[in-house]
């Protein structure tokens, strides 16, 4: 079983990456959402960038919202 940790994105690119470090040297990946909570955020490709920049072995799972599903 793995323990993933979702992480709402921030727009500073320094704290992002501090709070990326923090979170995938604990757990064993992360999920980024789109928009979590309605709020406007960075795109969780963005996101996820990052965050395999700072860690290959890690998973990494991103949320993509549809504008429509038809």
């Amino acid at each position: 079983m793995k323990i993933l940790a979702e992480i709402h994105p921030k727009k500073k690119l320094e704290k992002l990456s501090l709070q990326l470090e923090d979170l995938l040297s604990s757990f064993d990946g992360i999920d980024i959402p789109d928009s979590p909570m309605g709020f406007p955020s960075p795109l969780p490709i963005s996101v996820a960038t990052l965050a395999r920049r700072i860690s290959e072995q890690k998973e990494i799972i991103i949320n993509q919202r549809l504008a429509d599903v038809n």
